[in-house]
């Protein structure tokens, strides 16, 4: 996993050596382009989700996401902006309603990715957006003009509207 060294995540994994892998289906975007952008450090995202602990009792596992192994930390790799967290997949948790034959079905899991280089969150084939536009419809009677993620990833930029996030 990779994680931006501004984010408060990587404390967290460092402090319980563990973390999990929550693979959002694409309709999660909303809530996953609320939460990739903000701070933990400075907004608590832990009422966004329904959260659940696995196995290794550290690892903050989100109940909507069809599908999240648990890991133990094996080594951290620093890197200029991120940090990289190599872990031993020690528990998975799946929704039953994405399985096929035993094994998760990538169709039904209909997972969301993102592609940093060009803010992009994609659907299996097909780009479903930029992650930042939907955070600003959550936050209640704040800006809700979408930016990019450009302003809160990069150091030295704020919010275009003040420094609300």
């Amino acid at each position: 996993m990779v994680q931006g060294n501004h984010h408060y995540t990587p404390k967290g994994i460092e402090k319980t050596k563990t973390f999990p892998v929550n693979i959002p289906s694409s309709h999660l975007r909303e809530k996953t382009g609320y939460c990739g952008p903000v701070s933990g450090e400075h907004v608590d995202t832990s009422e966004v989700f329904d959260l659940f602990y696995g196995s290794l009792k550290t690892a903050s596992i989100i109940r909507e996401c069809p599908v999240s192994p648990e890991c133990l930390l094996v080594t951290s790799v620093p890197m200029p902006a991120t940090m990289l967290f190599i872990g031993e997949i020690m528990g998975a948790y799946a929704d039953p309603g994405v399985m096929t034959n035993g094994k998760p079905d990538v169709k039904a899991i209909y997972p969301l990715g993102l592609t940093v280089m060009d803010n992009t969150c994609w659907k299996p084939g097909e780009p479903a957006g930029n992650p930042g536009v939907p955070a600003f419809a959550l936050k209640k009677g704040k800006c809700t003009r979408p930016h990019p993620l450009l302003f809160f990833t990069q150091p030295g930029r704020s919010h275009p509207c003040s420094g609300q996030m």
